[in-house]
């Protein structure tokens, strides 16, 4: 497998992610930070809930 082939599956996996959860916790927190570790992520996650 390609570099480029898991980059487009990790993007993938991240749109049904905010699919199925209904939000996108980037383009909603008007001060994001990009996650850069997976515990950053989830917990773009969570707080875009809160």
């Amino acid at each position: 497998m390609t570099i480029q082939a898991t980059i487009f599956e990790q993007f993938a996996k991240v749109a049904r992610l905010e699919d199925l959860l209904g939000v996108d916790p980037i383009t909603t927190i008007e001060d994001a930070n990009f996650p850069v570790t997976l515990g950053e992520f989830v917990k773009s996650h969570d707080n875009a809930f809160a």
